[in-house]
């Protein structure tokens, strides 16, 4: 894998795609955002991936680019995630299974959805749920987060994700 630096880009986010291999083995596909070919190798690396292939994904319009109101995440999509969530936590599903089922749902929205993965990927690589939605503050209140990390560490964290649903 090239590990040539890209200073054209100057701090410029690229995506790039990329086939890794997870410590179990098993081959993962997907789109990572980084400045350059190497920060987005050492990205995949903190999330537990070993790079098999990375590559610049080609650049195309974006309608959620031009129009990124209409792409947002909206608060009811939150107050949902936290009341399903808290229900799959309370039925004994743990909290990445229980994530991994919310993101695949239909009826999430796209932005939801999105925001999801990055979470789901941030949890992979070892990160507190707490601090993976911290990384969202356009769908994620600073006390929203802030909360959940108090849930997390007293082993309250369905209580408090139905507490913040009625928040």
């Amino acid at each position: 894998m090239a590990k040539a630096l890209d200073i054209s880009t100057k701090g410029k986010v690229i995506s790039y795609r990329y086939v890794a291999a997870t410590t179990q083995g098993k081959v993962v596909k997907g789109t990572i955002k980084a400045t350059n070919e190497v920060a987005a190798e050492r990205l995949l690396i903190g999330q537990g991936y070993n790079p098999i292939r990375l590559e610049v994904a080609p650049s195309m319009f974006s309608l959620e680019e031009a129009l990124p109101t209409l792409f947002k995440v909206k608060p009811r999509d939150v107050i949902v995630f936290s009341r399903q969530l808290a229900t799959l936590i309370r039925s004994g599903i743990s909290l990445l299974p229980a994530l991994e089922i919310l993101q695949g749902q239909v009826a999430t929205s796209r932005a939801f959805r999105k925001t999801l993965g990055s979470i789901v990927d941030d949890i992979r690589g070892g990160s507190a749920f707490s601090q993976a939605i911290a990384k969202h503050p356009k769908a994620f209140s600073d006390i929203y987060c802030r909360t959940i990390a108090v849930g997390e560490q007293s082993g309250n964290l369905e209580t408090v994700l139905n507490r913040m649903a009625d928040y």
